[in-house]
Formats: structure tokens, C-alpha cells, sequence
């Protein structure tokens, strides 16, 4: 979040921003479980992460992607964003 709301508002005052979709974040590769480990740990949570099959998660035909990692560089170009700090 640190690194989100100064990039939003520098956006926000960008006339070149208007009508593009930009990703703002790390291009350092975070998995959904370590997100969920965090979770745990910030929240002292003694839950169970549950891991299902894909076809239990999703409709039928549903196409998610596997990994993500934003592309920043019209972020970069626009504002100068650069992530300065990591997830958690």
C-alpha cells in the first residue's frame, strides 16, 4: 500500500494516464500461498489453508491465469513509479 496510493495519486494528475490500464506493484512473483502464510502469522490465525481443485474453484470453461506478475513499465513511464517496498 505504500507503494499503491502516492503512485494513485500521481496518476490521477497524469492527463496521459486517462483511459489506459496500468498496473501498479512489484514484478517480484508472490504466491498465493505465501500470501496466505503472512495472513496467518499478521492475524496470529490458527486456520487451515484449504487447497482445492481447480474445477471446484471455477465454472466451467472459466480461464484464470496460473501466475502473475504486473508489467509496470507504462507505470514507469508515466510517473516514474518504481515499487520501493516489498509485500509484507
Amino acid at each position: 500500500m505504500k507503494d499503491v496510493v502516492p503512485a494513485l495519486v500521481d496518476l490521477m494528475n497524469c492527463d496521459n494516464a486517462v483511459g489506459k490500464v496500468i498496473n501498479i506493484g512489484s514484478d517480484k512473483e508472490v504466491s498465493i500461498n505465501y500470501v496466505a502464510d503472512k495472513v496467518k502469522k499478521i492475524t496470529k490465525s490458527h486456520s487451515k489453508i484449504a487447497h482445492i481443485p481447480y474445477e471446484n474453484a471455477y465454472i466451467e470453461r472459466f480461464e484464470d491465469m496460473t501466475r502473475r506478475v504486473p508489467n509496470t513499465a507504462l507505470a514507469k513511464e508515466l510517473i516514474g513509479f518504481e515499487p520501493r517496498y516489498e509485500m509484507i
